[in-house]
């Protein structure tokens, strides 16, 4: 295992993949297999999952590990701690790209390598301010959320659906006395939201861990919030000197599937891609897919292995 605080080979100029990830690690050896020839990899693994089956030698893992929830602040919490490692690791990098320990690179390796080189400077981020009608996400931040104290409250079975009951009862009995208190400073600092799946500069993330520190709103009054890692890192941008390099807003897309930065995504986010859906995922223009399994999508990722002539 190589920890965090190892200094590893210098690289300049590659981009470095922060992957956040919790199950199926047998795919995780081939995404980070897949990602090392093109760059570096810093990989966080959920305090839920035995890390041991995740380990190799050639990925920097975060010694750090937190219980991740969908929805909850410890996600957020884990990507900038990648974040923070990457910067201290590898400065030199074109970008670092989020993803998730579910995703696979839809183009050949020299592709992936010549399309960072390409956009150099560029910030792949877009967002939509949720101020604005129809108001459907401003209760994402606007009411108490309770995603990590109830652990694995969306996965499924008897379990998932008694704790996502749980956690449904207790937000809506909390929001019927205590609606949370608006911060005065997203008056004058618009909220904005996007996907969590972004490709940022070095000097981009930089500036907003240097904001994070610097100001303890960022990382107290958004702990009760959903899905923070959709709004922080989005908000900051928006307002910074970074804007004009990013995608910047786009109002018209409001979901996930359709503010998806570099994945390739449908409505329905649970989906997982199979062998039948490679001409579909070919076609999409996009860089990277999700969601795969090994149990599932393995002829498929052998299919885009055999264009990459890795196969």
């Amino acid at each position: 295992m190589q920890a965090a605080a190892d200094k590893p080979p210098p690289t300049t100029g590659r981009p470095t993949y922060l992957i956040v990830a919790h199950a199926d690690p047998v795919h995780f050896h081939r995404l980070a297999g897949r990602l090392l020839n093109t760059g570096n990899v810093v990989a966080h693994i959920n305090a839920r999952s035995d890390i041991a089956p995740f380990l190799r030698p050639d990925v920097v893992f975060l010694e750090k590990r937190l219980p991740v929830s969908w929805g909850g602040y410890n996600l957020y919490e884990a990507i900038t701690g990648l974040a923070r490692t990457a910067l201290r690791l590898f400065p030199d990098s074109s970008h670092f790209a989020c993803l998730s320990g579910a995703d696979y690179p839809i183009p050949p390796d020299r592709e992936l390598a010549a399309f960072f080189r390409r956009n150099a400077g560029h910030e792949f981020i877009r967002f939509y301010n949720i101020n604005t009608p129809p108001h459907t996400f401003r209760d994402h931040i606007a009411l108490y959320r309770f995603c990590d104290f109830f652990g694995a409250w969306n996965r499924s079975g008897r379990l998932g659906r008694a704790l996502k009951c749980a956690r449904i009862t207790t937000e809506l009995l909390v929001a019927a006395f205590a609606r949370k208190k608006w911060p005065a400073r997203l008056a004058d600092v618009a909220p904005c939201a996007g996907s969590t799946w972004w490709a940022l500069t070095p000097a981009c993330c930089r500036h907003i861990l240097e904001t994070i520190d610097a100001d303890p709103f960022w990382t107290t009054w958004w702990r009760t919030t959903f899905a923070p890692d959709e709004k922080i890192f989005h908000t900051l941008v928006a307002h910074s000197d970074f804007l004009a390099a990013s995608d910047g807003f786009d109002p018209a897309r409001r979901y996930i599937h359709e503010n998806a930065n570099l994945h390739y995504l449908t409505p329905d986010l649970s989906r997982v891609f199979t062998l039948g859906d490679l001409g579909e995922v070919l076609d999409s223009g996009k860089i990277f897919i999700r969601k795969v399994t090994t149990a599932r999508s393995t002829p498929l990722l052998d299919a885009l292995d055999k264009r990459n002539g890795t196969a």
